[in-house]
């Protein structure tokens, strides 16, 4: 008798990454805490997380504020069972001095943490670290939040804020700043590849980072240097750029410039604020969606500060439109 052949079969599974998500839902921060139930019918998900940025630090006597460290970035693809809950919570940005940004998870699957916020002190403060990506195929950490190098006092210096992470690559960093006086930019989100940092400064006003390079202000704010009044450039909430700083040499008012929000997917880092005079007001730039927030410094006590705020991270979560 001959040797029947018998025909193999072949199953194959289709990657997770491959599903179309068409189904899309942003949690919102009102739902901090509160549980996710997967859908009837869903086995596999999407799911992104953005941890929101630190806010920059304050300080007066002339000494040195750091800017917030910028919101990490992890997005993944899970297989989930129906009905399954999974605890959420989206990261809230820095909202005072110092603040660090908040943790945006979905339950024990995947999470991203918030940046630190910026210190203060009468000597050198270092780079406020960025938050990390964790748990997902793609994990970026925020960027720095600059360094500032003190050298006496009567010398306010103060650095901006640290871009967030995102799909493309991690934020860039806010500017450390050194010298007497002064007062430096964000940094910029990511474009095509890791965001760029603001520049160094030193006794001046920097430039919030740019969308390919320290120097390119199509997207990114300016720095002003101004007498009584300096409101650093705001970047283009379109765009991919840090704020920029802002310094004035008498009594006044100054405002660090705003970071990017793009499409709520990334944002860059608020400027710095910097006034050598007394009796004034110094705010620093609020950082974009996920991004770290400017420091401010002054000369002496008899001024009015306030750090600039992070921004808050985002939670989605998507899955296939054939389930």
């Amino acid at each position: 008798m001959g040797i029947q052949q018998i025909e193999s079969s072949t199953t194959t599974t289709t990657p997770l990454e491959d599903y179309n998500y068409s189904q899309v839902t942003e949690i919102p921060i009102a739902a901090n805490g509160k549980s996710f139930v997967i859908p009837s019918g869903v086995t596999r998900i999407k799911v992104v997380c953005q941890g929101g940025g630190g806010a920059g630090a304050a300080v007066q006597n002339g000494y040195a504020a750091s800017g917030g460290g910028g919101g990490g970035y992890s997005m993944g693809y899970f297989a989930v069972v129906p009905g399954s809950s999974h605890v959420v919570t989206v990261g809230v940005g820095g909202s005072t001095a110092g603040a660090a940004g908040g943790t945006t998870s979905f339950g024990a699957l995947i999470s991203a943490t918030g940046g630190a916020g910026g210190t203060s002190s009468n000597s050198s403060r270092p780079a406020s670290a960025g938050g990390v990506g964790v748990g997902g195929s793609v994990n970026y950490n925020g960027g720095n939040g600059g360094a500032a190098t003190w050298v006496s006092t009567g010398t306010p210096v103060a650095s901006g804020g640290g871009a967030s992470g995102s799909s493309v690559g991690p934020g860039g960093d806010g500017g450390s700043v050194s010298g007497t006086a002064g007062a430096t930019g964000g940094g910029a989100p990511a474009y095509y590849g890791p965001g760029v940092s603001a520049s160094s400064a030193s006794s001046t006003a920097g430039n919030g980072g740019g969308k390919y390079t320290s120097s390119d202000l199509t997207d990114a704010g300016a720095g002003v240097l101004g007498t009584t009044s300096a409101v650093g450039g705001a970047a283009l909430l379109a765009g991919y750029g840090g704020g920029g700083g802002a310094k004035i040499t008498a009594t006044g008012t100054v405002t660090g410039g705003a970071g990017s929000s793009v499409l709520k997917t990334r944002g860059g880092g608020g400027g710095a604020a910097v006034t050598t005079n007394g009796s004034s007001t110094a705010t620093g730039g609020a950082g974009g969606v996920g991004a770290g927030g400017g420091g401010a410094s002054c000369a002496d006590s008899s001024n009015t500060l306030t750090a600039g705020v992070g921004g808050n991270g985002y939670l989605t979560i998507a899955w296939a439109d054939n389930e």
